[in-house]
């Protein structure tokens, strides 16, 4: 089956507020998603300098989309099913609410410094399910700028590592 990629089908798949936060994007697969996203960023000018064709096109990873404030604005049913947490559950909160006692705190810092420096990062860190569980996740973040390279959102892909 081949993706349409083009910026119709994209704006067509998102739902957003009425302030334009993206909430839902609608009867697409795990694939389709991470074109559309891909696409939709590309056409709002967005900047993706970094070769995201592993994860876009990986069914493994998650996807978190959040403000350049770090609040969420988006997560997709991997995330969702990963921590336990619905997207009404997390929108407009730090992802770091999911990170607990087993958090290690140097790889928190690791991860603060980079998005101060809006620079793309990899890391595994332990976080919590709703249900206070902890899981080793995988994730790989990327800053996305607008034309004048100014950070508009993260884009952050994420799986869980499992022994």
């Amino acid at each position: 089956m081949q993706i349409e990629t083009n910026f119709d089908f994209a704006a067509k798949k998102i739902e957003r507020t009425p302030y334009g936060r993206v909430v839902a994007m609608a009867g697409i697969n795990s694939t389709e998603k991470h074109v559309v996203l891909e696409q939709y960023a590309l056409h709002q000018g967005w900047h993706l300098e970094y070769d995201l064709s592993d994860e876009v096109y990986s069914t493994d990873f998650g996807v978190i989309l959040t403000e350049d404030s770090q609040e969420i604005v988006y997560v997709d049913e991997k995330i969702e099913n990963m921590t336990g947490y619905s997207l009404a559950q997390m929108e407009y909160r730090n992802p770091r609410f999911l990170q607990g006692l087993k958090s290690d705190r140097k790889v928190v810092q690791v991860m603060r410094e980079a998005l101060d420096k809006a620079e793309p990062f990899e890391i595994q860190i332990t976080n919590y399910t709703e249900d206070n569980k902890p899981y080793l996740v995988l994730i790989r973040c990327y800053p996305i700028l607008d034309p004048d390279g100014k950070v508009i959102h993260f884009l952050s892909f994420e799986r869980e590592v499992r022994d």
